[in-house]
């Protein structure tokens, strides 16, 4: 195959690896492999964003041997390295080498809507109900755990925080409802994430219960 032909191949490569939402990257020249960069969202949700440049030294045979953050905030400097190290590019460019990647993070504003927790819990998929603590069994407590939530835009739990509840009951509960999946909330046919409360029912007499939805809900 003619050299210009596999330059044409390595850049489409490039172009076509799926990273993260809000990332874009630059590697320097063409590459034949390139993972997924991804934006861990513990950084994106504080705001950290800004761009990052990384020199990369390479073999004969287009693998990276070494890296150095030349730029950028080190938290991302450290996320783009891990991503970096198992690069693998063409021999269109001299080799052995350095080169110079750019790799953007831009925090990307998420989409969210509140959804009634009756309609919510019509949407539940899987639901592992809470094991009863052996405490609150043998002193007879029981009750409604309410969990302030907010589900992600492919259905998982993202975040529980305890609105009200039995401090012997509320371990078992959140426990629980982090495994819990629900059917992807839709806005104008794109998923978005749904700020929710859930209501577990505790029982002494049997394992906990979801709280049944209503009989007769309104789809979001």
């Amino acid at each position: 195959m003619a050299r210009p032909a596999l330059l044409l191949i390595a850049a489409a490569l490039s172009l076509h690896a799926a990273d993260a939402p809000g990332v874009q990257v630059d590697p320097g020249g063409p590459v034949l492999n390139r993972p997924t960069m991804p934006y861990p969202e513990g950084l994106e949700s504080r705001g950290i964003q800004g761009t990052v440049v990384l020199e990369l030294s390479l073999d004969k045979n287009g693998e990276v041997t070494a890296l150095e953050l030349v730029s950028g905030p080190p938290e991302l400097g450290r996320v783009a390295m891990r991503s970096a190290i198992d690069w693998k590019y063409s021999s269109e460019i001299a080799l052995p080498g350095k080169v110079h990647a750019t790799i953007t993070f831009t925090h990307v504003a998420v989409r969210r809507i509140r959804v009634g927790s009756g309609v919510q819990a019509y949407k539940l998929l899987t639901a592992t109900p809470p094991v009863m603590p052996p405490l609150a069994r043998q002193a007879r407590i029981s009750g409604v755990v309410r969990l302030n939530a907010i589900i992600g835009s492919d259905g998982c739990v993202k975040n529980l925080t305890v609105a009200s509840g039995h401090p012997l009951l509320v371990p078992a509960a959140l426990e629980a409802v982090r495994t819990w999946t629900y059917r992807p909330t839709l806005l104008n046919g794109d998923p978005v994430e749904v700020v929710t409360q859930i209501d577990v029912n505790m029982s002494a007499e049997e394992p906990g219960v979801v709280v049944p939805p209503p009989s007769a809900p309104t789809p979001q």
